[in-house]
């Protein structure tokens, strides 16, 4: 779990700790061993994320199914198609787009640490689709937000909003808008699929921004995963949960449309 805020200037995010914070109380309320860094530089949060993945693959030799979540609240930036996260510091440091490779940390080396971890379920979280007003000076492209990823095997990977679109750092009280209706969902409904939870979470964001902010989300989990089991009741059987096949939407299909692939994307 990592928390980036504490920019310099106009670059500051006054919610991304706090969202953080309450995002690992939260998971280790349901059993999660967290990992949790605030305001890191690049070297900090390099080592965070191997230490991610060195923590699943010791797991990953136990009987019991091994999941990872990666969340990350703070600015994100896309160049040629990859995206990055920005450590604190880093806006200090880039004059140009060909410094973002070298100051900043690409969202490939998470999943790779996933995928080299023998997690059978990974879920990536991604508020990072804030405004970066320090990069508009330099950006060729003009892209803002992140760019569109598909999701690896076995991986869920959830966006604060659409590819290509920015998601505002402000929400109702100490945390962000996509965060703050994330835990609201994850406390309120922990026994849903976390795919229909998610759902649940997409829908909110967007009524509460006027449609202006649309989370997204690329699903390549098999399995269904909630993050507390459904109560068991009486009879000793357990209450059923709907599971959505696990499907991937894009940003070019009508709002409320899904797209099931049979292949590849590419």
């Amino acid at each position: 779990v990592v928390g980036n805020g504490g920019y310099g200037g106009a670059n500051r995010l006054e919610n991304a700790v706090n969202d953080a914070v309450d995002m690992a109380e939260v998971l280790a309320g349901y059993g999660f061993e967290v990992i949790k860094a605030v305001d890191v530089g690049r070297e900090g949060l390099y080592q965070q994320i191997r230490a991610f993945g060195r923590r699943l693959r010791a797991g990953s030799g136990s009987e019991a199914r091994v999941v990872g979540l990666f969340y990350y609240a703070g600015h994100g930036i896309q160049v040629e198609g990859r995206n990055y996260l920005v450590p604190v510091g880093a806006e200090r440091q880039m004059r140009e787009e060909e410094d973002v490779g070298v100051y900043c940390v690409e969202v490939g080396e998470v999943l790779k640490q996933m995928g080299e971890g023998g997690s059978q379920v990974n879920i990536v979280i991604l508020d990072a689709c804030r405004d970066n007003p320090y990069a508009r000076s330099w950006r060729r492209s003009g892209v803002d937000g992140l760019a569109e990823m598909s999701a690896p095997k076995g991986t869920l990977m959830a966006y604060a909003t659409d590819p290509g679109k920015t998601a505002k750092d402000v929400g109702e009280g100490r945390n962000g808008l996509y965060t703050g209706v994330l835990l609201k969902w994850l406390r309120a409904a922990p026994e849903q699929d976390v795919r229909r939870l998610l759902d649940e979470v997409g829908k909110e964001v967007e009524r509460k921004s006027g449609g202006k902010q649309q989370p997204w989300v690329a699903s390549k989990l098999r399995d269904a995963f909630c993050f507390r089991p459904a109560e068991v009741a009486v009879g000793g059987g357990e209450k059923p949960v709907e599971t959505p096949v696990g499907l991937e939407v894009e940003r070019e299909v009508p709002r409320g449309t899904v797209v099931v692939r049979v292949g590849e994307i590419g």
